[in-house]
């Protein structure tokens, strides 16, 4: 009795250790949704010192054999995270359409997704009119490249396609500023991630969350690969919703050159002379342009200006006649440029020819002044010069 007692007494412990030991060995951390664990249980025992034949578990219970795999299948842990990677606020200008912020999405999760994204507006954001789109870094060098870097998948939602576990997708947030956004307004956005099934490559494939998995109302099937939504919480959302959002920071900062620009005449000689000038027939009137950048701004490159004279120095009585007549060239108290030479930018004379100084007399338009490539730091401003003869 003392020996059955104590064979007995041995097989008990045999099952605990097995018992105990077979969690340690199903351990599923990082394991790809889907992948079956299958394993059994096996014990050993006398019966009156005399060795029995070994008896294999079952999920029924088994008395005899070797026994059937209890298994379960790992089940698709939906989890992501999304980074922003901009340290500074980005510089933007009105009308612009190549200024990005950066994000990182990564998949934690165990499970290929499809991860549908989303912008929002968040505070201090006084940029009225913005607009934004989502790109891939296509060429994967970390940097947004217009031309290069190509619109994410479209169909109405921007998304990011077949993303592994474990992988992570360069995303750009880019902006297009209106027209008439002013220098130091600001615009910033949250980026949300929100997983969807694997659809297949091209394709977004279906909500992955259901309001169910969202409340764990489902028990645990162990043949089935159920979704448990394991997010951690977000900028604004909650943790286990199937999403994560993050706040850009600091995002964009708009640097705009509010140019000024100014046109005032003054008469520089009549038929009398230079004393005391009046606007009569005879007389020459200096125009003068002047282009401001104020403080604080952004510089102002590529700036062009014409005035047309049309109306004034054409037709069956024109008013005017270009230049200084009758000595054909600018002259003022400031300047007095060669012959040919009728048209004074920033105190430098130029040509009326359509040359590469920059500025010409109805060669560029008819009976137009233009000037061209100029450019102005925030700050500095410009004066454009030209006379006319009143008829």
């Amino acid at each position: 009795m003392k020996t059955m007692s104590r064979t007995i007494l041995w097989a008990l412990l045999l099952i605990g250790a097995v018992v105990v030991a077979a969690p340690q060995q199903a351990s599923a951390l990082g394991t790809a949704s889907g992948t079956p664990i299958a394993n059994r249980a096996t014990i050993n025992y006398q019966v009156g010192g005399v060795p029995q034949a070994a008896i294999g578990s079952s999920p029924t219970g088994n008395t005899s054999g070797a026994g059937v795999d209890t298994t379960f299948v790992v089940d698709d842990k939906v989890m992501m995270t999304v980074a922003a990677n901009d340290a500074a606020a980005i510089t933007t200008y009105p009308s612009s359409t190549t200024q990005a912020m950066k994000f990182t999405v990564t998949n934690t999760g165990n499970t290929t997704h499809d991860f549908a994204l989303t912008a929002a507006s968040i505070a201090a954001t006084t940029v009225v009119g913005a607009t934004v789109a989502f790109y891939a870094d296509t060429n994967g060098n970390g940097t947004y490249d217009p031309g290069t870097d190509l619109l994410l998948p479209v169909s109405g939602t921007a998304y990011i396609d077949e993303l592994a576990a474990d992988a992570s997708r360069v995303v750009f947030l880019v902006i297009t500023v209106p027209a008439g956004a002013a220098n130091g307004q600001t615009a910033n956005y949250s980026v949300t991630a929100e997983a969807h099934q694997g659809g297949g490559v091209g394709v977004v494939g279906a909500l992955t969350k259901t309001q169910a998995d969202i409340d764990k109302l489902s028990a645990d099937v162990p043949g089935t690969v159920q979704i448990v939504l394991a997010d951690a919480a977000g900028d604004g959302d909650a943790a286990f919703d199937g999403k994560f959002t993050k706040n850009g920071a600091p995002g964009f900062l708009v640097s705009s050159a509010a140019l000024t620009v100014t046109k005032t005449s003054s008469v520089y000689s009549d038929v009398t002379g230079t004393t005391n000038p009046k606007a009569i027939p005879g007389a020459v009137v200096t125009y003068t342009v002047t282009v401001s950048n104020p403080v604080g701004g952004a510089t102002a490159s590529s700036i062009s200006i014409t005035d047309n004279l049309t109306t004034e120095v054409t037709g069956a009585n024109p008013h005017l006649v270009f230049g200084n007549t009758p000595v054909g060239y600018f002259r003022d108290a400031a300047n007095t440029c060669a012959a040919g030479q009728g048209i004074v930018v920033g105190g430098v004379c130029k040509t009326n020819a359509g040359d590469a100084d920059g500025a010409d007399w109805s060669v560029t338009g008819a009976n137009t002044v233009t000037v061209t490539g100029l450019s102005l730091a925030p700050g500095a401003s410009t004066t454009i010069k030209f006379q006319v003869t009143v008829q």
